[in-house]
């Protein structure tokens, strides 16, 4: 059951720009803008040159072709108005530039202002397709409008020669006002405070599933698109994904709020009150340094239907968010959806966005436990009216999945076919997951000989630690770069001085980025002898990853099977944490799998890999 609520936009402008037909996508009515037949085209005006571009070449890594294969360009500046019913719409924006005639792809830099809001800036499409790995760029906003017309204009940006305007393809969809609340907890004051939301507007950053599949825009009544969440997963602390088919009570939601998959299906701790006590569950997500945002916790209880069975703390970058929240008592019991909205300022400088929850001991709870289901990250327009945030200089791939610019899906492959290549395919994907299973299965036998405090703190951001170890320098015996002693498992894997490091990797050159996960960068490395490696450099001095570093040594330099990735050695020098790992070169399997240009599976292949990872758990239990 669910509160009274409608979901049918008033509003529904769906344009397939430099397209002189008509599209049907998964149910939405695509409309082009090209000719005076085209109902698409009585929204545009634009003064000077505009071209009407198409390609027929085939990308695998777009969703659809429609609508990435045809653009309006434009060189001077250009708009599209629609007539609205006043009130919050939502502004979708897709690019996609290709060679097109005389138009160098490079050179298109576009600003988008809607109404008086500063969508983006001077975006370089390409320069940012590039620094984030993108197959295209997906842009999702909500703007309040005031008035009966919408205007959404295009201009081409400054700074590059020759430069021009394009877009794809553009929504603008109306919505709920009572999707957004005027009161968010905010995280620094500890309290309600109210922030207007008709004089906001909002970039969508983030929207996940956590725990469960990705949900598609024709399968959300708002037209959102829902990724999954492991993408962003702390590193070998992700707990268990579990679904439910009960009935979804939303009781005082709107049935809108989110989807009934994302509230049926959650990630929650082990079932081990022992080890739930001594990590957090964790997501690492990308932020915008120097603005405000809105962030919104889906919650409902798919297990305990009565109070105090589980209790956990809320931590927004090391801040407590909300401390001791307990879903069925705050929603009434089992099955029942509810929600939380934050509010929190990243200064600059802070560019991550971490996100923990764990149990709350004070209680003394049932059970040592936490949950979430949902997740969705807004970035607030600054006091300029803008929402553009600094260029991205370095690619941002999580490891694990598909990677995401604001809500859509995208490929983890960038347009020249130079995708980061993280896992093998015959059992590798399995590997990774075996290796945070060893890591728990090695923890939960460690247990006993390890004292911690029940009040588990989140991970610090930017610890003041000296090195995990004292050293000794010594000289090593495997190269003359001068290696050392220290008290971690050397014996067990090779010990690579940091300066070794530094050249396998080419000082950690960022074109050697493979991705990026809760522990760090991965780096693409060559030994000496020629060997390729994945060089997993940890977040420096970080004082509570230095256990789970000495974990994951001590644990993955005594296996050795052909379904666990194997580690060669690592680096502790200078404050450093570094992994060193067997490079897997034919992708993961994720990517042989869902949406991208990697070769499809066999079921042949797909069976191998089932066996494959069958032994790997044989070997981690025998």
């Amino acid at each position: 059951s669910s509160s009274s609520s409608s979901s049918v936009p008033v509003d529904d402008f769906v344009i397939d720009c430099g397209s002189s037909t008509d599209s049907n996508v998964n149910g939405r009515e695509w409309v082009g803008d090209v000719g005076s037949s085209s109902s698409g085209s009585a929204y545009l005006t634009a003064a000077g040159l505009n071209v009407v571009a198409t390609t027929a070449i085939q990308n695998d890594n777009l969703p659809n072709t429609v609508p990435f294969l045809t653009a309006r360009i434009f060189t001077t500046p250009a708009s599209y108005s629609f007539p609205v019913t006043a009130g919050r719409h939502w502004v979708r924006l897709y690019f996609y530039p290709f060679s097109y005639q005389g138009f160098d792809p490079s050179r298109a830099v576009v600003t988008v202002r809607a109404d008086s809001y500063i969508l983006v800036s001077n975006l370089g499409i390409v320069q940012e397709m590039q620094a984030l790995n993108l197959a295209y760029i997906y842009k999702e906003f909500s703007i309040n409008v005031t008035t009966n017309v919408l205007t959404v204009s295009f201009s081409p940006g400054s700074g590059v020669n020759n430069s021009y305007a394009l877009v794809n393809g553009l929504e603008v969809v109306s919505m709920p006002g009572e999707l957004f609340q005027d009161t968010l907890i905010d995280v620094a004051l500890q309290q309600s405070v109210t922030y207007p939301q008709h004089k906001i507007a909002l970039e969508t950053m983030f929207r996940l599933n956590v725990g469960g599949q990705p949900i598609s825009a024709y399968q959300d009544d708002l037209t959102r698109e829902w990724v999954d969440d492991l993408a962003y997963v702390q590193a070998a602390a992700f707990g268990v994904s579990d679904t439910s088919q009960d009935p979804i009570d939303y009781q005082s939601l709107p049935n809108y709020t989110a989807p009934v998959d994302v509230y049926r299906s959650a990630r929650f701790m082990t079932l081990d009150d022992r080890v739930n006590l001594n990590f957090n569950l964790t997501w690492v997500l990308s932020a915008d340094p120097g603005f405000s945002y809105y962030f919104r916790f889906h919650f409902c209880e798919l297990i305990y239907s009565h109070t105090n069975e589980r209790v956990f703390n809320i931590y927004i970058n090391n801040q407590t968010a909300f401390d001791g929240f307990d879903v069925a008592a705050a929603a009434g019991g089992k099955d029942i959806a509810y929600k939380l909205d934050f509010f929190a300022t990243f200064q600059y400088g802070t560019d991550t966005i971490w996100i923990q929850i764990t149990p709350n001991a004070t209680s003394k709870p049932q059970h040592y436990n936490a949950i979430l289901n949902g997740l969705e990250i807004f970035k607030m327009n600054d006091s300029a009216g803008s929402l553009q945030g600094s260029p991205h200089k370095h690619k941002f791939v999580p490891i694990g999945s598909q990677a995401t610019v604001a809500a859509a899906p995208r490929s983890t492959h960038s347009t020249n076919g130079e995708g980061p290549i993280i896992g093998g395919v015959a059992g590798v994907a399995a590997a990774l997951t075996l290796i945070a299973v060893a890591l728990y299965c090695f923890c939960c036998q460690k247990k006993k000989a390890v004292s911690h405090s029940p009040a588990w703190l989140p991970f610090s951001l930017h610890g003041a630690s000296q090195s995990m170890t004292s050293k000794v320098s010594t000289v090593s015996h495997k190269s003359g770069t001068g290696s050392y002693v220290s008290s971690a498992p050397a014996s067990l894997c090779r010990h690579f001085s940091f300066l070794e490091v530094l050249q396998m990797t080419n000082n950690f050159d960022e074109t050697r980025v493979l991705g990026i996960g809760g522990f760090g960068k991965v780096y693409q490395g060559l030994l000496e002898d020629g060997t390729e490696v994945a060089v997993k450099r940890g977040n420096p001095c970080s004082e509570q990853g230095i256990t789970e570093f000495q974990t994951e040594i001590e644990m993955l330099s005594k296996l050795r099977h052909r379904h666990l990735v194997s580690l060669i050695g690592y680096c502790e020098e200078h404050c450093e944490m570094i992994l060193v790992y067997d490079y897997m070169a034919n992708g993961t399997l994720r990517g042989h799998l869902y949406g991208t240009d990697l070769p499809p599976l066999s079921w042949k292949q797909r069976l191998e890999i089932c066996i494959g990872a069958a032994r790997g758990l044989h070997y981690l239990h025998t």
